[in-house]
């Protein structure tokens, strides 16, 4: 006899949701979301709820970072500034180098061009020496020496007798009553008057015809003018 249909222990399982397929691919219907999708859109919904989040709330939290990060903003400030400085620096100490390297090049050259000018001025002396130790004798030169000294010594005598004649004038030009711009004709007339002193034709004892003891008691230089003559 057959047994009787009895209830199933296990729970009724619903039947599969029918999903329609495309034809060409197989991929599901779009109403009916995939594993993918559903966990984007809990991402999303995360997301969003965290842009919600008041702007107090916000400087409070990130206040730290905020201030990091302005730190962070001067020292890159200063360390471009101070990077920019340094590159112009460079850049001018670069310039100056250079400067002085076609400065130092310039002066070698000219060291270089007055060095052979030098050896060039030497040789032709010394060829210039050699040709004249061939060409004239010893005993010529020695005598072209003498003249020379010669010709010195004797130029050096009359600038030493101008000299004399130039003191000589200025004494006299010293005297009282003197006058060295007088004419020639009168200092040879006193010249004469001098020499008539002398004269030989003036007797022997003349000189004692005034005593000598007393300067005081000699006559003016205008009486011997006045003397007698014979």
């Amino acid at each position: 006899m057959p047994k009787a249909a009895t209830a199933s222990r296990n729970a009724a399982v619903p039947a599969p949701r029918a999903v329609r397929r495309s034809a060409g691919n197989g991929r599901t219907s779009a109403h009916v979301p995939a594993e993918g999708t559903r966990t984007r859109q809990g991402l999303g919904s995360r997301a969003q709820a965290g842009l919600d989040i008041q702007d107090d709330d916000f400087e409070v939290v990130h206040a730290p970072c905020n201030k990091v990060i302005l730190q962070a903003e001067e020292t890159n400030q200063q360390l471009t500034t101070r990077f920019n400085q340094q590159r112009r620096e460079t850049q001018r100490l670069n310039a100056e180098n250079a400067r002085l390297a076609a400065q130092v090049r310039q002066l070698t050259a000219e060291n270089q061009n007055a060095k052979s000018e030098i050896r060039h001025w030497k040789q032709k002396f010394d060829d210039a020496t050699s040709e004249f130790r061939d060409h004239v004798p010893r005993e010529e030169v020695q005598r072209m020496l003498r003249e020379i000294h010669d010709d010195a010594v004797s130029f050096a005598d009359r600038i030493g007798t101008r000299r004399n004649e130039s003191e000589n004038m200025h004494l006299f030009s010293a005297l009282p009553g003197s006058n060295v711009t007088q004419s020639q004709d009168a200092w040879q007339g006193q010249q004469g008057q001098f020499n008539a002193l002398h004269d030989p034709i003036l007797p022997e004892n003349v000189g004692s015809m005034f005593p000598t003891a007393d300067g005081e008691a000699l006559p003016e230089f205008g009486d011997y003018l006045n003397m007698p003559q014979d």
